[in-house]
């Protein structure tokens, strides 16, 4: 299954890659990670940003997300 998912975020980051961008400039850097532990930091620099933001739910939300 995780397999599957990766290829998913492979052709997901191809999509994004050739979708028409404003003013034709591309300045998306796309990686897909697979690493547990590469998402695990993100996630708990997300929680640790949350409280510093304007919108503490929506770090929160997307920090469980990637957990």
């Amino acid at each position: 299954m995780k397999e599957v998912a990766i290829l998913a975020a492979n052709l997901m980051a191809a999509s994004a890659r050739t979708a028409p961008k404003a003013g034709g400039k591309d300045f998306l850097e796309i990686v897909v990670l697979t690493d547990e532990g590469d998402l695990t930091r993100i996630a708990q620099t997300m929680k640790d940003y949350a409280p510093k933001s304007s919108n503490e739910a929506f770090w929160r939300r997307d920090a469980d997300n990637i957990e």
